[in-house]
């Protein structure tokens, strides 16, 4: 230690040993801060979703369209808008946008088809996932963001049971 603290070979043992516990602790936290940071910062991005909003903090910034990144919503208007369709601004919580999307005339009812938004309406906010594809058995496969309040991409397939179908 002596090498990175000049002189510290005067100070009482017991200095030294906590000042040689202090240097480890920040070394470790050194190179433990960076690595917390880029885990919190969000998983790499999936389902085509920008690393603008994909690689910072869940509910850090507003997407386009006025939903907190990496939340299931900010994820399907992305994924609608990135389609090529007209992706409304400010839809709100997932079980808001059925009503919304009927405002704005866009179909919603309970047939699924490949590039739809489903909605699941349970819980206090609902759930939106994007329809990647319909199965031969009616199971369907979705991407979505958030489904287990982590900010994170998955894919999964599910039944259309229960669930509403918003036609972009």
């Amino acid at each position: 230690m002596e090498k990175f603290l000049p002189g510290i070979h005067l100070l009482p043992h017991a200095v030294r040993r906590v000042l040689g516990w202090s240097l480890g602790v920040v070394v470790a936290l050194s190179v433990l801060i960076p690595v917390l940071v880029i885990v919190s910062a969000g998983p790499a991005c999936g389902g085509g979703y920008p690393d603008t909003w994909c690689k910072v903090p869940l509910d850090s910034v507003v997407d386009t369209w006025g939903m907190y990144n990496r939340e299931c919503v900010s994820y399907t208007a992305y994924r609608v808008a990135a389609s090529g369709r007209i992706m409304p601004f400010g839809f709100g919580d997932a079980n808001k946008w059925p009503s919304a999307a009927k405002q704005h005339g866009i179909p919603v009812d309970t047939q699924p088809k490949a590039g739809d938004v489903a909605i699941r309406l349970g819980g206090q906010h609902g759930h939106s996932m994007y329809v990647e594809s319909i199965n031969s058995d009616g199971t369907l496969h979705v991407s979505e963001y958030n489904k287990n309040k982590t900010g994170t991409f998955q894919q999964e397939t599910i039944a259309a049971d229960g669930l509403l179908f918003i036609h972009f």
